[in-house]
C-alpha cells in the first residue's frame, strides 16, 4: 500500500463520519419539529375576529392612550 492510499483512506473515513453525524443531527432536528413523514392529523384553520376581540382591543388601546396622556399631564 502506498502512502497516498493510506492518507486517502483516513481522510475518506473522516469525511464519511462527519457526513453521517451531520445527517443524524438534521434528522433529529426535523423529528423534533414534527417532520416525521407520517400523514398530518391537523391543518391550519382560519381564525375569525369576533365582537369580544374588538371590544378588548379597543379597551387596550383606550388604557394605552390614557396612560400616555396621564404621563404627559403629570409630568
Amino acid at each position: 500500500m502506498s502512502l497516498f492510499s493510506i492518507v486517502f483512506g483516513i481522510v475518506y473515513i473522516l469525511f464519511l463520519t462527519g457526513a453521517v453525524r451531520k445527517a443524524e443531527r438534521a434528522a433529529f432536528a426535523m423529528e423534533v419539529r414534527g417532520f416525521t413523514g407520517e400523514p398530518r392529523n391537523s391543518y391550519f384553520h382560519t381564525i375569525s375576529i369576533g365582537k369580544v376581540d374588538l371590544v378588548l382591543g379597543a379597551l387596550f388601546l383606550f388604557v394605552l392612550v390614557l396612560s400616555f396622556t396621564n404621563q404627559l399631564w403629570l409630568g
